[in-house]
């Protein structure tokens, strides 16, 4: 991965800039005042690592920069394009900032600010971005619509979040866009985007109001077709200024006036997508002075072939993201063409949404093919500039590993060493495991040992660090036997490995990526996943076991197999202890959202597998003790007939109800369409030709009654998530009475929290609440005066918020369930981190061929629910009256426990937990014995 001081180099090399315009300075210290900035603590002016003159300011850990109109902050900043200012951070560690803009809006706070997150590596930075690209709110939510006015900024703060050391600021301005020093004669570049978008440096802004005029020497021709031209959905928030705004093009031609001669065309068609979207089309095609340069198709085949192009990679330390996948996903369309008539005429034709999405356009005389290529060479330099203002590395290259005493020896022996790991660690590439909350005071692995109910899962692990290149790696597991003769053969063990992926690093906003392990892959199938431990990374093996219910309880014994092409094998002892009893179900809600098969239904080719790929989900699901589901598996189809909604695919939600049951999904209420007239509905207008209570009649209530007809589990309906400004919260509060006007029947449902007497009011009107972990108990127990059916919300995965902590709540919150983000939640490419508003939440990334690879916190949530029918065992045993008292006894304490253990975070009181899962076991034997 390139350094930011190697990419300033480079810029310097193929594009130096000159400036058109002179900079605004907002501050540069040089007078020896922190001025705009107030006089506060931790801050003083310096003669250190000045980028501009002899002074920069020094920011204390702990310190803030704030300024205002009134303190003398420049106000006016529509005159530049880009907000700079340069950092310079001691040390070898990584800060983080926070940046916040204001104009006179003021209400409602936070949501009506521009507030952006970035990192800073060690060394010399320079923060940058567009003036334009001042958005309301935050990247991960926009409640508020619309930009600042930049020409009447009002407050402009910067605070370091946490900073170890104290960092240096300089040379605080606003700047126009850098001007290529590369003179190509004859070079017409377009950034084609909506009005508004933020623009790119050596390109000409092309909007889809820009009609050709001869003054301009360019635009389109008059009649122009656009599919969509929307700021809101055609600025997207990657990779970079030039391509991360387009124009959707169905019939257009753009005209550009040019000398006669021989041109090189450069256009780049591709959308980066957004949330679960990756841009697919039917039919595209372009044409250059009236012949077809590009005509292609894109099949369910093309499609899922470019969904699924990165199952099989792996990231490592040091590689670069913008090249590996950034690159790879926005190539560029090249032709050449012969103008004669003084103007050339590009022709865009597709009847796809999301066809010619086209962000930019390049013409070049073929004579200048050297200077066209610096001028491309710069091109791409500046988007890897603004990528990497998003994102710095923290991950380093993994160091040669230093063994002593039995370790030297083992690696000596075999080219490699075995070591204790728990499925609570954070997979480490250097094998590093002082942070493992399960850490073993042995450094050898002598054996692993599982303990489990009947049909029960349970995992082992261990890892692999290589002293030297080791080629392929197999590991194998023998059948595990029983003395009696009893056996769990390989449809009950699974062998996985942790593979390394790039991923955001202390949050979704943090502005960091790091490599960590993220899917647990079956391996060494086919060519695609073999195994090869060269690069010097360590890997955590896992042990999936599924003991069946009908298993014989009692001790079974086997080996794992590690065995490296380049080194030696090792044999490692298992134990598989067989309980004789089964665990009761849960009797609970555990949910997620984002209940989905992924990709997205595009070609009809895909209805095919729908089913094959639900029901391998609801095996999936379930077998990581999820009971509940957020919303039908097959999206409901409602159609008008009349006056009322009719839902026309009702049988296949019969089939996918059915099937749910059969894996033991609780009829818990169900989201299901809500018709989409949300303003209508708050504000009392007609719809449809229809009066207000009219439509919710033929909306709501019908589809109430169609499932009530039918036998579905009761639906609710939501009218948006998360919400937080005023207006949005009366909006809700409106349309949730405007339902119950109608009939009390018609459930309303929505994620939310408490935080102002609008939110209070709503709460009220809601009849399913996803309410907020954070939310205090008091909080808790008002939602719950309201509440049908109340879920812990956004609890988080892992074995402490769907284990004991998720049973305490449901006890003190009177939670009917919990629920967390998500299934399938993954941004365009599932096996790029990078590129959405928030991180890949998948836990059971899918494969091509519809099977699916799973996540560490996937198993560990599964523990947890695991424990949480644990407790139930127990309280079952305090009920019954066959029970000896001191059993009963010893059940009452290990519930008393439990409750305590429940008040914990996650990451903390793993070694109580699993002590008190062991006492558990013991106890339920113990009674099943007696």
């Amino acid at each position: 991965m390139r350094s930011t001081t190697t990419l300033l180099s480079l810029l310097m090399l193929c594009g130096a800039h000159l400036q058109a315009v002179e900079p605004i300075i907002i501050a540069d210290f040089e007078d020896g005042s922190i001025k705009p900035f107030e006089q506060k603590e931790g801050l003083s002016v310096v003669d250190e690592h000045a980028t501009s003159g002899s002074k920069a300011l020094m920011v204390k850990p702990g310190a803030a920069l704030v300024s205002d109109s009134y303190s003398g902050l420049v106000g006016d900043w529509s005159t530049r394009d880009t907000l700079k200012f340069d950092v310079f951070v001691p040390g070898d560690q990584n800060v983080k900032i926070a940046i916040q803009i204001r104009d006179p809006m003021d209400v409602p706070g936070y949501w009506a600010w521009h507030n952006r997150y970035t990192a800073l590596a060690p060394g010399k930075n320079t923060v940058q971005f567009p003036v334009a690209d001042t958005w309301r709110g935050e990247i991960l939510r926009r409640d508020v619509t619309g930009m600042l006015d930049t020409t009447k900024i009002r407050r402009f703060v910067v605070i370091p979040d946490n900073a170890p050391v104290a960092i240096y600021i300089d040379n605080i301005r606003l700047d126009s866009f850098p001007v290529p020093k590369i003179d190509v004669p004859g070079l017409k570049a377009f950034d084609v985007e909506p009005v508004g978008a933020p623009g790119f440096p050596g390109y000409v802004p092309l909007t889809d109001t820009a009609t050709y005029s001869k003054e301009k020497g360019f635009g389109w021709k008059p009649g122009a077709q656009f599919a969509n031209s929307s700021p809101n959905v055609c600025i997207r928030l990657h990779p970079d200024n030039l391509f991360r705004d387009w124009l959707s093009v169905s019939n257009a031609e753009l005209q550009i006036d040019v000398p006669n001669g021989r041109y090189r065309v450069y256009l780049q068609l591709e959308d980066p997508g957004a949330w679960e979207f990756m841009q697919n089309f039917r039919h595209r095609t372009v044409s250059a002075e009236g012949a077809t340069v590009v005509d292609e198709t894109m099949s369910c085949d093309d499609f899922l072939t470019k969904y699924f192009r990165n199952q099989d990679a792996e990231d490592l330390p040091g590689e670069d993201p913008f090249d590996k996948y950034v690159e790879t996903r926005h190539p560029w369309k090249e032709f050449e063409v012969t103008v004669a008539d003084g103007q050339l005429n590009l022709g865009f034709r597709s009847d796809d949404a999301y066809g010619n999405t086209l962000s930019a356009v390049l013409v070049a005389p073929v004579e200048q093919a050297a200077k066209t290529k610096q001028f491309m060479t710069f091109t791409k330099e500046m988007r890897r500039y603004d990528w990497a203002q998003s994102w710095k590395p923290v991950s380093k290259l993994p160091e040669p590993p230093v063994f002593t005493g039995a370790a030297a020896a083992e690696n000596k022996r075999d080219g490699f060493v075995i070591y204790p790991v728990s499925p609570y660690a954070i997979g480490d590439y250097q094998g590093e495991t002082s942070k493992d909350p399960l850490a073993a005071k042995d450094p050898t692995v002598t054996g692993l040992h599982l303990t489990a109910a009947l049909g029960e899962a349970e995992p082992a692990t261990f890892g692999l660090r290589p002293g030297r290149k080791l080629g392929k790696v197999e590991v194998t597991i023998s059948a595990l036997k029983e003395p009696g003769g009893a056996e769990l053969g390989s449809g009950n063990v699974t062998v996985r490995v942790g593979r390394y992926r790039i991923t955001r690093h202390g949050g979704d906003q943090s502005g960091l990526y790091d490599v960590s392990e993220r899917e647990l892959r079956l391996f060494n199938r086919t060519d695609a996943d073999v195994l090869r431990c060269d690069d010097g990374m360590a890997r955590r093996f896992w042990i999936l076991v599924q003991v069946p219910e009908n298993a014989k309880a009692g001790t079974y014994r086997g080996t794992v197999t590690v065995k490296a092409e380049k080194g030696g094998t090792r044999s490692i002892p298992v134990v598989v202890e067989v309980l004789p009893f089964s665990l009761p179900a849960a009797d609970h809600d555990f949910a997620l959202y984002g209940c989905d098969v992924l990709p997205i239904v595009y070609y009809p080719e895909q209805t095919a597998s729908i089913l094959r790929d639900n029901e391998r989900m609801l095996q999936d699901l379930a077998s990581h003790g999820i009971t509940s589901l957020p919303g039908p598996v097959i999206s409901p189809r409602c159609e008008w007939k009349g006056d009322h909604v009719e839902i026309v695919n009702a049988k296949e939600l019969d089939a996918s109800f059915a099937m749910a049951r059969k894996y033991g999904f609780r009829d818990s209420p169900v989201g299901f369409p809500n018709g989409g007239a949300d303003q209508a509905i708050a504000t009392g207008k007609p719809i449809q030709g229809q009066p207000t209570a009219t439509f919710i009649a033929g909306w709501f209530k019908v589809i109430n009654d169609t499932a009530k007809q039918r036998g579905w589990p009761k639906p609710y309906f939501c009218f948006g998530d998360e919400p937080n400004i005023p207006d949005t919260l009366n909006q809700l509060t409106a349309i949730h009475q405007a339902l119950h006007a109608v009939s009390p029947d018609i459930w309303t449902g929505i994620a939310y929290h408490i935080e102002s007497e609008h939110s209070v009011t709503m709460m009220k009107t809601v009849d399913v609440h996803h309410f907020k972990d954070f939310c205090s108990l008091d909080q808790f127990k008002q939602a719950k005066a309201h509440a049908k059916y109340l879920l812990n919300c956004n609890v988080g995965f892992g074995r402490q918020p769907f284990g004991l902590r998720e049973w305490r709540a449901s006890a003190e919150r009177g939670t009917d369930g919990c629920i967390t983000y998500s299934y399938t939640g993954s941004h365009i490419d599932l096996y790029y981190d990078l590129d959405g508003r928030e991180r890949d939440f998948s836990c059971a990334p899918p494969r091509r061929d519809g099977t699916r690879d799973t996540v560490a916190t996937w198993e560990c949530t599964r523990e947890g629910v695991d424990d949480f029918r644990y407790a139930r065992a127990l309280a079952a045993m305090t009920r019954d009256a066959a029970a000896p008292a001191s059993a009963k006894t010893a059940a009452q304490a290990l519930l008393t426990q439990a409750h305590e253990l429940g008040a914990l975070t996650s990451g903390t009181g793993l070694p109580e937990i699993v002590a008190w899962r062991q006492a558990a076991q013991k106890a339920l034997t113990a009674a099943v014995r007696k």
